[in-house]
């Protein structure tokens, strides 16, 4: 069996799909990946022994881009000849469905990671409902990455028949080298002279793209906020600068603070939370958050906000602190409590890494995974009851 993935940049391959790609490979199938290409593509794919496949596509509305790509997409099908095609990411989902119902391939699976229309209002919001509503038209199977995920689009009016795997997640981690790294005392050390932070000092993390959707805005407000209280706090924000134009003029110029450090996107993120005394994530909308998972495996306490999909790694107040999106003044006094009370600090983190253990084991995932792709009815039987259980 042959199975094509389609993704609109590879750094969602990279953050989405590494690591699965291969392990269904080594399970017998053929898979092949397509997606735009910042450097990382080639890499990906070699390291799980797939094809790859650049697209000419872009994040924003273009329209030669995007007939570029849905004409690359078109051939890409006809020449590789997938039994299973797979696309998430809005763009590169719209036109994988496209492609693949006109060429009327029997499985057309849309994997949701988020909804975008989460922070959109007006006719921007209705057009990206109806651009959804589009692409599960088209498509044989819709899977969620998260519980939270799929009763929101059912809020929406989106669809009721939804698959989640076990507890959701779109990749999963490695989770026991995020714990290994997560208490490695020479990670943290190095990792703080090459940020040129004082050992002692109070850290707090982001890891995820540098936009307005992500809270980035609220974040800076509350830090600045929590240095009248603690003025040893920095600032370790850990990812691609993908829609810096949307922040305030303010937050960028704060960017230029000492006390916050910018290191770009990292291949191994892993490294990153031995050094942090806490993990922010102020999201205004999330599917299942990869890095709060890497967070809680890594044992590094969490801050967040109510976004969707974040109740599904911290189900109660003791695995974090969560506070209302974009609620400056409550985000920074969970920020302050979680650094000042270092003991409450790591019960919390202590419970979350016993809920991702428990809940989101990557090969189990994987495992599920491979049996849907490839048609597997048991287990295809089991994700409906479990989804029309919750």
């Amino acid at each position: 069996m042959d199975i094509f993935f389609i993704q609109t940049t590879d750094i969602s391959v990279s953050s989405q799909l590494s690591g699965q790609m291969g392990y269904l490979q080594r399970r017998g199938l053929r898979v092949a990946v397509a997606s735009s290409d910042t450097g990382l593509l080639s890499s990906l794919a070699e390291r799980d022994n797939v094809s790859s496949h650049v697209l000419p596509i872009e994040r924003d509305p273009s329209v030669l881009s995007d007939l570029r790509a849905l004409w690359r997409i078109f051939s890409l099908i006809r020449k590789l000849q997938p039994d299973v095609i797979v696309y998430g990411t809005p763009k590169a989902s719209l036109l994988g469905a496209i492609a693949s119902w006109v060429l009327q391939k029997p499985r057309r699976i849309y994997c949701v990671y988020g909804l975008r229309s989460e922070t959109m209002t007006g006719a921007s919001k209705q057009m990206m409902l109806l651009i959804e509503k589009t692409i599960i038209r088209l498509s044989t199977d819709v899977v969620a990455v998260g519980h939270a995920l799929r009763e929101q689009m059912i809020q929406a009016g989106l669809t009721a028949d939804v698959t989640v795997f076990g507890k959701g997640s779109a990749n999963s981690i490695d989770l026991e080298s995020y714990k290994l790294k997560g208490t490695d005392p020479e990670l943290r050390s190095s990792f703080r002279a090459d940020q040129d932070i004082p050992g002692d000092a109070k850290v707090v993390g982001f890891v995820g793209r540098i936009t307005a959707d992500k809270g980035i805005d609220a974040l800076m407000d509350a830090m600045q906020a929590l240095r009248q209280h603690l003025d040893d706090v920095h600032l370790v924000l850990v990812g691609p600068d993908d829609g810096i134009e949307s922040l305030r003029p303010e937050t960028v110029t704060a960017f230029d603070e000492p006390w916050v450090h910018r290191t770009g996107n990292l291949d191994d993120t892993a490294t990153v939370y031995a050094a942090l005394d806490l993990l922010c994530l102020p999201s205004r909308r999330e599917g299942l958050p990869t890095v709060l998972l890497e967070a809680a495996a890594s044992g590094t306490p969490i801050v967040a906000t109510d976004a969707t999909g974040v109740r599904d790694v911290i189900p109660h107040p003791g695995c974090g602190k969560v506070v209302a999106i974009d609620d400056t003044s409550a985000l920074e006094t969970a920020l302050r409590m979680v650094l000042t009370n270092p003991e409450e600090a790591t019960a919390m983190a202590l419970n979350a890494q016993a809920v991702v253990f428990r809940d989101f084991d990557r090969e189990r995932l994987w495992n599920r995974q491979y049996h849907f792709y490839t048609g597997d009815q048991n287990t295809r039987t089991s994700s409906l009851m479990t989804r029309k259980q919750r």
